[in-house]
């Protein structure tokens, strides 16, 4: 019961209040989960005063007893003839879930009361962690990353949750790695570094030059709710590196070359899938300097080396020493650090004169020996066709060729020459114009014949110096 009061009387009239508050409706979803705000927005009149308003929730169908019921007991000041409040409520994290009541009575100051009554569901976390940043420590081509076999995967970024991560999978080809956790973000990177590392495949399955593959990683929270995000990566050969012309022969990647001469590489190619980005050139000498030279190249699939750098190399060591060749070709990933390389040496060795190496002497097409000489000649009669059959090579090259044919007592001008630079020369072949070789009809019998083979080779010196000579002596029967 209320008291009116007046002034000019001697005391306070009684007034009966038996209306209730007017509360407006509360706007209540059917569901709510872990860590969602239950907002109360009450707004409340009365036609003398407010006083207070209770706010309850629990769980239908329980007892008390039952762990993890959220529950609400609270009273709330209200006053006035009018009052809004917004009261935010936050569910706190595992909650039970199931059907809970949400009551809340406000009173006036007369007593009387206004109930609201709702119901409303918790269910259990339905968001899947969240990953950020993530990237790997590889070079990215055309937005894909790329790795050679077997190189070193690091992984970084975070993955979060709104409540616990519980585990973090790694899957690759060959691996599957489960890291259990307990905590709202993972550092990814920080996780990893007590395990061992995660690794490229060591080879590519097929004939290609490149596959493709993935990391999948799978975040799951501990109501089992997962999220997965897979990183392909380009699995890429270095450059493919062959020699497949030069002018000496490499064995076990040692050339011998003589002393100022060139070893020089006419085809080196190379083979990529992708972009042959550039070359670096080492030359280190034997007392331990070195000449760099590079080249840009910026060219696909396949190229002679040669093209773009010179391939040819000349020793200034000394005879017996060595100089070493080192050869690096780059793709678009990883530089030279991931490329391709070819090492070889160099030996110097001191020029040599031309060699010869006769397979025989023909008379009518009739081998008759592998040497003549003055003191033991090769008997022929007139009209008798001879051949001398043989080989000249040479390490460096043949500058020259020359042959004469005449009576020894008799003085004469070659009979065949070739200016040429080549390693090797087949006599057969390359004397074919003047063979067979015919002994005079007029020659008589006790006279000597020479056949004389002269060849130079292309190194620095004098004539003498540089040239082979073979003679044959014929005498005629």
């Amino acid at each position: 019961m209320l008291l009116l009061c007046v002034a000019f009387l001697q005391g306070c009239i009684p007034i009966d209040d038996s209306l209730s508050p007017v509360a407006e409706e509360i706007s209540i979803q059917e569901q709510y989960a872990y860590f969602d705000s239950l907002i109360l927005n009450l707004t409340y009149t009365d036609n003398f005063g407010l006083d207070s308003a209770h706010i309850s929730i629990n769980k239908s169908f329980t007892s008390p007893e039952d762990r993890l019921i959220w529950r609400v007991d609270s009273a709330i000041d209200i006053n006035g003839r009018r009052q809004s409040k917004r009261i935010p409520l936050a569910i706190p994290a595992y909650s039970q879930k199931g059907l809970y009541s949400l009551t809340v009575s406000a009173f006036d100051k007369a007593g009387n009361e206004t109930p609201l009554a709702y119901n409303f569901e918790i269910i259990g976390d339905t968001s899947a962690p969240v990953f950020e940043e993530l990237a790997l420590n590889l070079t990215q081509v055309d937005g894909k990353y790329a790795a050679r076999p077997n190189d070193e995967i690091e992984i970084s970024g975070l993955v979060s949750d709104d409540l616990h991560i519980s585990s973090l999978t790694f899957v690759l080809p060959q691996v599957f790695q489960t890291l259990r956790g307990s905590a709202k973000q993972i550092d990814i990177a920080e996780l990893l570094s007590n395990v061992s590392s995660l690794r490229a495949p060591n080879s590519i399955s097929t004939d290609a030059l490149e596959e493709d593959f993935s990391i999948s990683l799978v975040a799951t929270d501990t109501f089992n709710n997962s999220v997965e995000r897979n990183l392909d990566i380009l699995l890429d050969l270095p450059p493919q590196l062959s020699i497949e012309e030069a002018n000496l022969t490499m064995d076990e990647n040692e050339v011998s070359v003589v002393e100022n001469s060139p070893y020089t590489i006419s085809n080196f190619k190379v083979i990529d899938n992708d972009s042959i980005i550039s070359v670096r050139k080492t030359v280190r000498k034997s007392n331990g300097e070195e000449e760099v030279s590079e080249a840009v190249i910026n060219e696909i699939d396949s190229i002679n080396l040669a093209d773009y750098i010179s391939l040819e190399f000349t020793p200034t060591s000394a005879v017996g020493e060595t100089e070493e060749i080192t050869i690096e070709v780059a793709d678009n990933i990883g530089g030279y650090e991931k490329g391709s390389i070819k090492s070889f040496n160099l030996y110097i060795t001191s020029d040599a004169l031309p060699k010869m190496n006769e397979e025989g002497i023909y008379i009518n097409n009739e081998l008759k020996g592998l040497y003549s000489n003055l003191s033991s000649p090769t008997i022929v009669s007139r009209g008798n066709e001879i051949e001398v059959i043989g080989k000249i090579s040479d390490d460096i090259g043949i500058e020259y060729l020359e042959v004469y044919w005449q009576r020894m007592d008799v003085e004469s001008q070659p009979i065949f020459t070739l200016e040429t630079n080549a390693n090797y020369i087949d006599l057969k072949e390359v004397l074919k114009d003047i063979y067979p070789i015919t002994i005079p009809n007029a020659a008589k019998s006790g006279e000597i014949y020479v056949l004389t083979i002269n060849a130079r080779d292309i190194n620095n010196g004098s004539d003498a110096e540089r040239t082979i000579s073979n003679s044959f002596y014929f005498e005629i029967l």
